[in-house]
C-alpha cells in the first residue's frame, strides 16, 4: 500500500510520526515530560490511557455479546446463552489482559507524546502535554470532575487560536467511578456569534434501542432548528429562540454541505468567538492519519467559518462595531435531560458492575 506524503495540503509536514527516535532522545524526552508535567509520563497515567483505548475498542464488543446473552436467557436458549456467557468472560479477560500488557511495557505514552512534540516543533507549533481543567466554555470542560487536556498542538502566543487535544473527566462515586473521554479541536474567529450547537447523530449511543446523544448536556427542544436538505439526517441543530435567522446567516447551505462531508462523525459548539468541534474518541491515538484530519477539518470548516462570518453582527447590540451578542443569544438553555445524564449513566454503570460480578460468581 503507497504510504501518503509526508506533507499535507497545507504543507505541514507529519515526519514525526515516521521516524522512530532513538532510545537516548525517547529517555531525554520521557525526563523533560516528568518534569514538566509531573505524572503525565507515569504508571499510573499510563494504565488510565491504555484502559480508555482498550474500553473503546472492546465495550461495543462486549455490549453485544451481553446482549446476545440477555436475549437467550429470556428465550430460554441455555445452549446459545451458555456461548454467550464464555465469550463474555473471554472478552473481558482480553481487555484485562491487554490493559495489563501495556501498562507493563510503558513507554507508547511517551512515544506518542514525543511525536506531538515533534510535530508540533517542526511546523511552528506547541506541544503541551497536560493542562489541568482547561478554562473554555464548551459544554465538555464544566462536566464531571478530575478535568484534563492531554497531549495538546496548538498555535503559540500571537497567533490565532487553536488547539487540538484529548480531554478526560471523571464521573460516578470514588467506588464506582468512570472516565469519560473526548477528542477535541477549538479554533477562535473574529466575530461573536450566538450559542450554537450541532449535535451529530451518527455518534449518538443506543439505549434500550433509542438513540440518545453522547455529549454531555441535552437543550430545551424548542430551541431545535429544522434547515433545508438533508441536514436534518446527519445533525441535530440547536440556536436559541429569536436567533433563528442569525443561525440561517451563520448556516449557509455550502457551510451545511462542508460539514455533512468533513464532520458529519462530530459534535460542533460555538460559544462566542470559539468554536469547539468534538469526537467520542481521540483524534490523535498514535495514527497520523486520524491527526490528518482533524487539521483537514480545521483548514476547510474552520476556514469557511471564518470567512462566513466575518461580518456577523447582532442588530440588538447596536451595530456591527459592537462585537458581542445580546444576553438572550449567548447561552441556550439547558433542557430537564440535563440533570437526568449523570444519574443514567450512573445507574447503567451500577448495573453492569452488579451483572458482571453476578456472572463471576457463576
Amino acid at each position: 500500500m503507497q504510504q501518503s506524503s509526508i506533507f499535507d495540503p497545507a504543507g505541514r509536514s507529519y515526519r514525526a510520526f515516521r521516524e522512530r527516535p532513538t532510545s537516548a532522545q525517547l529517555a531525554t524526552f520521557t525526563r523533560w515530560l516528568r518534569q514538566a508535567y509531573p505524572g503525565a509520563g507515569s504508571r499510573a497515567n499510563i494504565r488510565v490511557f491504555f484502559a480508555l483505548m482498550a474500553a473503546l475498542i472492546l465495550l461495543p464488543v462486549m455490549a453485544g455479546t451481553a446482549s446476545a446473552l440477555f436475549t437467550a436467557l429470556a428465550r430460554g436458549e441455555d445452549g446459545k446463552a451458555l456461548a454467550a456467557g464464555i465469550g463474555l468472560l473471554v472478552e473481558i479477560a482480553a481487555g484485562f489482559g491487554t490493559v495489563r500488557l501495556f501498562t507493563k511495557l510503558g513507554g507508547p505514552v511517551n512515544l506518542g507524546y514525543y511525536q506531538l512534540s515533534e510535530f508540533a516543533r517542526e511546523n511552528g507549533m506547541q506541544f503541551t502535554g497536560v493542562t489541568p481543567d482547561p478554562y473554555y466554555p464548551g459544554m465538555i470542560f464544566g462536566a464531571g470532575r478530575t478535568r484534563a487536556s492531554y497531549g495538546r498542538v496548538h498555535s503559540r502566543p500571537g497567533e490565532r487560536f487553536f488547539d487540538i487535544g484529548t480531554y478526560r473527566y471523571t464521573i460516578g462515586t470514588r467506588e464506582r467511578q468512570r472516565v469519560v473521554v473526548y477528542g477535541y479541536m477549538a479554533f477562535q474567529i473574529d466575530r461573536r456569534l450566538p450559542h450554537i450547537v450541532l449535535d451529530s447523530l451518527q455518534n449518538n449511543v443506543s439505549l434500550f434501542g433509542l438513540g440518545m446523544s453522547n455529549l454531555p448536556a441535552s437543550f430545551s427542544r424548542d430551541q431545535r432548528l429544522s434547515l433545508e436538505g438533508d441536514f436534518n439526517r446527519y445533525f441535530t441543530l440547536y440556536c436559541p429562540r429569536e436567533y433563528e435567522t442569525d443561525a440561517l446567516y451563520i448556516l449557509t447551505p455550502d457551510m451545511m454541505a462542508l460539514l455533512i462531508d468533513h464532520s458529519a462523525s462530530f459534535d460542533v459548539e460555538i460559544v462566542d468567538d470559539l468554536v469547539f468541534i468534538y469526537s467520542p474518541t481521540p483524534f490523535y491515538n498514535g495514527d497520523e492519519n486520524l491527526l490528518r484530519r482533524a487539521f483537514g477539518v480545521l483548514d476547510i470548516v474552520g476556514g469557511q467559518t471564518l470567512r462566513q462570518t466575518r461580518m456577523y453582527s447582532d442588530d440588538r447590540t447596536g451595530g456591527r462595531e459592537i462585537n458581542r451578542v445580546a444576553e438572550g443569544g449567548r447561552r441556550l438553555r439547558r433542557g430537564w435531560l440535563t440533570a437526568l445524564i449523570p444519574i443514567g449513566i450512573g445507574v447503567i454503570y451500577l448495573t453492569w458492575q452488579i451483572i458482571s460480578a453476578a456472572m463471576w460468581r457463576l
